[in-house]
C-alpha cells in the first residue's frame, strides 16, 4: 500500500474518533444541564441519560422542556466543530483560476515523484528491479527516473547533454548500454570503468582509419541460420538497404532487393559464411571479358557436394536474369549504389566478421559504443540505422518474462538520434518496446529537428510516448515560445488605479485577473545554462544539470582507472587537465584488437587485380559456335601469325626447352620475319619486346600484343 493511501487512511480514522469524542462529549454536556434543570443528583449524569429519561419521562410536559434544552445542547457541541471543518473545507477549496494555475513543482512534490528516492535512502536494497537513468540534480541531490519508461532530451548544440546526462548515466547505469557516440568522447571516459566493473565493452568504429575497432556483422548470424529463416531476415536488412518514396523507382528497388537476397543466400550456401563487401564484389563480375548475364549464369550452375542451389537462391538471380539486358543493367546500377558504403576497405574490414551479438545485450552486461565521426555522417547514417534496427528487432522476439535468462535491461543512448535518419522500427514500434526491456534516451536538438526525420505525426507519437522529457534553455525563438507554451499559465493580479480631475478629484483603484507565462520565451532563452526543465511528471521541474565534472563521485570513478587523475589525490582536475587525461587513452577500455586495414586491402585489391590480368592473358570474351566457324573461314595476316609463334618460340627458350627439327619445320611455312632454322639451340628466341623488325611490305599491318587483345 502506498504511503499516501496510509495517510489518509489514518486521517480518516483519526477524525471518526474525534467525532465521536465530541459526541460524547454533547452527551455529558445535555444530561448535566438536563440534570440542574431538574435539580437531580450528579450520580445520574452518563452517556445514555438523556435517551433514558426521554423514553421514561418524555410525555411529562416539564420533563420534556428540560429533555429539549439538554438534547439541543447535545447535538450543538459536536455539530458546531462540524460544521466549521465542512465550511472550511468548502471555502478553501481550490479555486479554478480563470488563465490557469501553472507552477513549478515543490520538493515534497518531487519526492512524491520518486524522483528523490536513491538520493535520500528510500529505496530499500534489492527492492528496485529496474536501473535508473539520471536526470539532473535539485537542492545538490540527484533526480533518477527509475523503471522501463523513455527519456528525451531536447539540447541545442554545445549544452553540455553529453557531460550533464551521457557520460554521468554511462558511469552510473549498471545494465547494458548502447551509445551512438558521435565524438567518442563516450568511449574515451567512461569504457575503462565499466570494463573494470565486469562489463563487456565493444567499440564499433567502421570508419577508423587506424583500424581500432571491433567488427560487427549482422550476416554473419543469418548465414547460421535455418534455411527457411535466412529468407525473412535477408528480406529485413534488404528492405532497408533499398527503399524509396518515389514509386516510379520501386520496380529497380525491388529488384535490387532481391538481387541482394540472391547474392547473400549463394555465398552463405557455397562459403557458409557472408559480408556486405563480399555480396557487392560477386554479385558484379570484376573481369571485363565476362557478361553480368553470363556471370550470373554461372553462380546458378554452381553445385555444393553435387547437390544445386537452393530453389530460393536460383529463384531470385531468375528473376532478375528474365529482365532485358538494359534492365537487369539498370536493376545491377541500383544495387550497387545501396552497397557502394562496403566499397570502402576501412568498412569493409569492420564489417567482415562479428565480435559480438546485439541480441545478446538483456542475457549478460555489455557497453556497445558506435563510435561514428560527425564528419561522416552522411553517410554513415545508414550503417547507423542498420545498427539500431537490428538491435531493436533482434531483442523484440522474446519477452523478459518468457525467458529467465534475460536478465538485464538495455538502455539505448542516441546522441544526435537524428542524425542516422529515420528508424523505421523505432517509428512504428516505440509504444512496446519498453516491455522487452529496451529503453530509450533519446538525445535531439529540438522537435522540429526530430520532425524532420519522422513527419510531424511520427515525431508526435514519439515524444507521447517518452515519458520524462529533459529541456535545456533554447536558443531559438521559436524553440522558446514552444516551450513556454508547454509550461503554461497562471493567472496574475493586477492593479490600476485612474485619477478623476475636476470639481471633485477622485482616485480610483481597480484589481483585474492577467495572463502570465510561467516563463516567457525571452526568460527561457535568458535563463543559466546551468538550468533545466523536467516535463512528464505532473508539475514542471526546476532544477539543474548534473555535470560530471564538478562532482567529487564521478571524478573519484575516474581516478579508480586513470593514473594521471589519481595522482591529484583528493583535488578536483581542471579542464586543462580533464583533456589531457581524456587525450591519454588512460580511461579507455582494453583488449581492442587493431586491425591491419592496409593489409587487407591489399590483399582484396591483389586478388581482384590478377583476375583482370587473367582476364587480359586470356584475350575477348568467349566466342560463340557461329564466330568460330566465321574465324575459320577468314586468312589470318601473316606478320601477326609470325609473331604468335614468335612469342611461343620465345616462351619455350625461356622456359628452357629445346626447339626440336620438327618444331622449326612446322613453323616454318608460317613465319616470315625470322627464320627458325637459324636460331642455334640454347640461344634464346626474339622477345615480344624486342622484336625482329618487320618487312618493310607489311609495316601497314603491324599491330603490337595489346592491339592484338583489343581486335579480339
Amino acid at each position: 500500500m502506498k504511503a499516501a493511501t496510509v495517510f489518509k487512511l489514518l486521517g480518516l480514522i483519526a477524525g471518526l474518533l474525534a467525532f465521536g469524542a465530541l459526541v460524547v462529549a454533547g452527551q455529558y454536556a445535555g444530561a448535566t444541564l438536563f440534570a440542574q434543570i431538574e435539580q437531580l443528583p450528579e450520580s445520574v449524569v452518563s452517556v445514555w441519560t438523556l435517551l433514558d429519561y426521554w423514553q421514561a419521562y418524555g410525555h411529562v410536559f416539564k420533563v420534556r422542556l428540560a429533555l429539549i434544552a439538554g438534547t439541543t445542547v447535545s447535538v450543538i457541541l459536536p455539530a458546531v466543530p462540524l460544521f466549521v471543518v465542512v465550511l472550511a473545507l468548502l471555502v478553501n477549496r481550490p479555486k479554478r483560476e480563470l488563465h490557469g494555475s501553472a507552477r513549478f513543482a515543490r520538493v515534497h512534490e518531487i519526492r512524491k515523484y520518486g524522483l528523490l528516492d536513491e538520493a535520500e535512502g528510500r529505496v530499500k536494497p534489492g527492492r528496485r528491479r529496474y536501473p535508473s537513468i539520471i536526470v539532473g540534480k535539485y537542492l545538490g541531490k540527484y533526480l533518477t527516473f527509475a523503471g522501463q519508461q523513455f527519456v528525451m532530451l531536447a539540447a541545442p548544440t554545445r549544452s553540455k547533454k553529453g557531460v550533464a546526462v551521457v557520460i554521468p548515466n554511462l558511469l552510473t547505469y549498471p545494465d547494458s548500454v548502447v551509445e551512438l557516440d558521435i565524438k567518442g568522447e563516450g568511449f574515451d571516459i567512461t569504457s575503462k570503468y565499466r570494463q573494470q566493473c565486469g562489463q563487456q565493452v565493444f567499440r564499433w568504429a567502421p570508419f577508423d582509419e587506424g583500424g581500432y575497432t571491433h567488427c560487427w556483422n549482422p550476416l554473419e548470424k543469418i548465414a547460421k541460420l535455418a534455411p527457411h529463416i535466412r529468407i525473412g531476415r535477408l528480406q529485413m536488412i534488404a528492405a532497408r538497404l533499398y527503399h524509396t518514396p518515389d514509386a516510379r523507382n520501386k520496380f529497380f528497388y525491388d529488384s535490387a532487393a532481391d538481387l541482394f537476397l540472391g547474392v547473400a543466400l549463394y555465398l552463405m550456401e557455397t562459403t557458409g559464411n557472408c559480408t556486405f563487401g563480399q555480396v557487392l564484389r560477386e554479385a558484379v563480375p570484376v573481369r571485363p571479358d565476362v557478361k553480368l548475364r553470363d556471370h550470373l549464369a554461372d553462380m546458378m550452375n554452381r553445385e555444393v557436394n553435387g547437390e544445386p542451389l537452393s530453389g530460393d537462391c536460383l529463384g531470385a538471380l531468375g528473376r532478375l536474369m528474365a529482365s532485358p539486358d538494359e534492365t537487369m543493367l539498370n536493376i545491377t546500377k541500383t544495387f550497387t549504389s545501396g552497397l557502394m558504403l562496403f566499397a570502402n576497405p576501412i568498412v569493409d574490414a569492420a564489417t567482415s566478421r562479428c565480435d559480438f551479438q546485439v541480441d545478446q545485450v538483456r542475457r549478460q552486461p555489455m557497453s556497445i559504443y558506435l563510435v561514428l565521426p560527425a564528419a561522416k555522417m552522411a553517410i554513415a547514417g545508414l550503417l547507423a540505422n542498420l545498427f539500431f534496427t537490428q538491435w531493436i528487432e533482434e531483442n523484440l522476439e522474446v519477452l523478459p518474462e518468457a525467458d529467465a535468462s534475460l536478465r538485464y535491461q538495455c538502455l539505448g543512448i542516441l546522441d544526435e538520434a537524428t542524425s542516422v535518419g529515420k528508424i523505421e522500427v523505432l517509428d512504428k514500434a516505440n509504444a512496446f518496446i519498453a516491455g522487452y526491456n529496451i529503453r530509450l534516451l533519446t538525445i535531439l536538438q529540438s522537435k522540429s529537428q526530430g520532425e524532420d526525420a519522422y513527419g510531424k505525426l511520427g515525431m508526435r507519437t514519439l515524444v507521447t510516448n517518452h515519458a520524462l522529457k529533459i529541456i535545456y534553455p533554447p536558443r531559438d525563438t521559436e524553440d522558446a515560445k514552444e516551450v513556454s507554451e508547454t509550461l503554461g499559465y497562471f493567472t496574475e493580479k493586477s492593479k490600476s488605479s485612474s485619477r478623476q480631475r475636476g470639481r471633485n478629484t477622485s482616485v480610483g483603484e481597480s484589481t483585474s485577473d492577467q495572463r502570465r507565462a510561467l516563463m516567457m520565451a525571452q526568460e527561457l532563452e535568458q535563463a543559466d545554462q546551468d538550468e533545466e526543465f523536467i516535463l512528464g511528471m505532473g508539475l514542471p521541474i526546476r532544477c539543474e544539470k548534473a555535470t560530471y565534472y564538478e562532482d567529487p563521485q564521478f571524478i573519484d570513478r575516474l581516478k579508480s582507472v586513470c593514473p594521471m587523475l589519481a595522482a591529484l589525490g583528493d583535488r578536483m582536475p581542471t579542464e586543462e587537465e580533464m583533456k589531457a587525461a581524456q587525450m591519454s587513452g588512460q580511461m579507455r577500455a582494453e583488449g581492442i584488437e587493431i586491425l591491419d586495414i592496409a593489409k587487407i586491402h591489399a590483399e582484396r585489391s591483389a586478388k581482384v587485380a590478377a583476375a583482370v590480368r587473367a582476364s587480359r592473358q586470356a584475350g575477348a570474351a568467349p566466342l560463340t559456335a557461329k564466330a568460330l566457324r566465321a574465324l575459320n573461314d577468314e586468312q589470318p595476316a601473316s606478320p601477326i601469325v609470325a609473331k604468335v609463334f614468335e612469342a611461343a618460340l620465345a616462351d619455350l627458350f625461356d622456359l628452357g626447352e629445346t626447339v626440336t627439327d620438327e618444331l622449326r619445320e612446322m613453323f616454318a611455312p608460317l613465319t616470315s620475319a625470322t627464320n627458325p632454322s637459324d636460331w642455334p639451340v640454347g640461344r634464346p628466341a626474339p622477345t615480344p619486346t624486342n622484336p625482329p623488325a618487320p618487312s618493310a611490305a607489311n609495316n601497314s599491318t603491324h599491330m603490337t600484343t595489346e592491339a592484338l587483345y583489343h581486335h579480339g
